[in-house]
């Protein structure tokens, strides 16, 4: 994430933009934080679930678990795998100008959904394209590794989905 944002700003560096206007705009984004917090509280709820992350790993009595995780890479709420999942989030919500981009990232969550979701359904039946070996599926972990992160995922998208399916009901014939 942050190589991406280096690397938008050399890009429009070179289109005449100078460091001293890049530092101006950070100077009126960075001040106007406390309003753009105040107007959006989905901002401010994922700036505090990155706040608790931060305390809670600060206090731990075991404060490696608790950055790291007890393996890294493993999606066991660590602040090591909390923070990427907060800059991304910035990340698209920084860069959310239009409502046809808020349209192509719901119909690319609602996708993905699907996939997910039909995954679990193959592998509920035996089927899965993404095993090379086949052992006998006791649960369905829909390609998420855990079938707790499936589940989670897919019960976390449901109002989403319901939502932009709700809004394009009377283009889809009144369905």
């Amino acid at each position: 994430a942050v190589a991406l944002i280096v690397i938008e700003w050399a890009l429009r560096s070179r289109d005449g933009h100078s460091l001293s206007d890049d530092v101006a705009t950070a100077r009126l984004w960075l001040g106007d934080i406390w309003t753009h917090l105040r107007q959006s509280p989905i901002v401010a709820s994922a700036l505090a679930v990155l706040l608790v992350t931060v305390v809670s790993a600060d206090l731990s009595p075991m404060p490696v678990i608790s950055i790291e995780g007890t393996r890294p890479g493993w999606d066991t709420y660590a602040l090591y795998n909390v923070a990427p999942y907060i800059v991304m989030f910035g990340l698209v919500a920084a860069r959310m100008r239009t409502r046809a981009q808020v349209e192509r990232l719901i119909w690319a969550v609602t996708g993905a959904s699907m996939l997910v979701g039909l995954s679990g359904v193959g592998q509920h039946f035996g089927v899965d394209p993404f095993r090379f070996s086949h052992p006998p599926m006791q649960q369905t972990t829909m390609t998420m590794g855990n079938p707790i992160f499936g589940a989670s995922w897919l019960v976390m998208v449901i109002p989403v989905t319901l939502a932009f399916w709700q809004s394009r009901r009377n283009e889809m014939g009144g369905v």
